[in-house]
């Protein structure tokens, strides 16, 4: 991991549960974005993160939903 453990970022609690996200998901966009081959690839790449990140999120929520 490239964090030490304490979050850059803090969701509001959605659902009674904290969200925080680390300093390793700047790390993944940045990689993504790096290998952009222009204009029309850095567009690309931002969706292509957003939707990954988007998808992360809904699967770390999934758990707490299933949770009595």
């Amino acid at each position: 991991m490239l964090s030490n453990g304490t979050p850059i970022f803090q969701f509001s609690r959605p659902f009674g549960i904290p969200v925080q996200v680390g300093g390793s998901i700047i790390s993944l966009a940045l990689i993504f974005v790096s290998f952009s081959g222009g204009s029309t690839g850095l567009m690309c790449d931002l969706t292509f993160v957003g939707l990954l990140i988007g998808s992360i999120f809904l699967h770390a929520l999934g758990p707490a939903w299933g949770r009595p």
